[in-house]
């Protein structure tokens, strides 16, 4: 019983009191603590995007103020969708934060890296160029139009002059641009001339095996098209690819078949077989979205 002199009495109103005040705290509301409400599953990725990766780093020690300032915006984004509830609201702000880092990353590349690029795809651009004049100059020669191709080149050469020039001057970019206008009259001419020469040499054959030779070169002339026309389409999509794959099986067996034929010296039946394969070779361009005659 000695411990109760260490109890400090207390009356009933007191009690009262107190349990009034604690009643009432109980009631005041508490308030909410900041948290992650975006439920957009790229959000994780947005955040090692911006802040952990190899890209983060490289836009945070680059010298570019472009760079630094898109990284700040794209920062800025990604807090904001953080604690969106809108959902919508929410994806539309974390694709604004990826895309806005994409450009913070590129802004970041060291200019001699860029540049380096645009060099090579400048000759690229002067390969596919080469390639077309080499292709031309074989239909023109078939349609004994000789004069047309020279024309053609002489204005393709003015391309390359305009085109070197604006490299040699720094603007390589403007260069790429003039070959692409060499590529693209240079195809036009092409499709149109491929057109005219099927419709003439069918008529002038001495024998079949003459008119077998002109199928194999005619043949030859549509594949060196594949590997200049869709180079580039076939790198980019894998669905162009496997298109163009499937047509060009189809012209192989069918042109292995025409040889074995004209070995047995069944040049008939060889011209027939190539035919079916340059016609495949049409389709296969024509599936990537290119158009030519045939």
């Amino acid at each position: 019983m000695a411990i109760l002199k260490f109890l400090i009495p207390v009356s009933g109103s007191a009690l009262a009191v107190a349990a009034a005040a604690a009643l009432s705290m109980a009631l005041i509301p508490m308030p909410a603590q900041a948290e992650t409400v975006c439920t957009d599953s790229r959000l994780s990725y947005a955040n090692h995007l911006i802040f952990d990766s190899s890209a983060a780093k490289q836009v945070t020690e680059s010298d570019s103020a472009e760079a630094q300032a898109l990284l700040t915006e794209a920062k800025a984004h990604y807090a904001s969708a953080e604690t969106e509830a809108n959902i919508d609201v929410c994806k539309g702000l974390i694709s604004q934060s990826l895309t806005t880092m994409f450009r913070a990353v590129k802004a970041s590349k060291p200019e001699s890296a860029s540049q380096a690029k645009h060099v090579q795809d400048f000759a690229n651009k002067e390969k596919s160029v080469n390639a077309l004049l080499d292709a031309l100059e074989y239909i023109t020669e078939e349609s004994h139009d000789e004069k047309k191709f020279a024309q053609l080149k002489m204005d393709t050469l003015k391309l390359f002059d305009k085109a070197y020039l604006l490299k040699d001057g720094g603007k390589v970019v403007d260069g790429m641009h003039v070959l692409e206008e060499a590529i693209v009259l240079l195809k036009t001419e092409i499709q149109v001339l491929r057109e005219g020469v099927t419709l003439v040499r069918s008529l002038n054959f001495a024998t079949k095996e003459e008119e077998y030779e002109y199928e194999i070169d005619r043949n030859d002339t549509h594949r060196m098209l594949v590997d200049v026309l869709l180079k580039e389409k076939r790198a980019s999509s894998e669905r162009v690819d496997d298109k163009v794959k499937a047509y060009m099986d189809k012209a192989d067996a069918s042109r292995l078949a025409a040889e074995d034929a004209a070995k047995a010296k069944d040049f008939e039946e060889g011209i027939v077989l190539l035919e079916k394969s340059t016609q495949e070779i049409v389709r296969a361009i024509r599936s990537a979205g290119v158009y030519i005659p045939g």
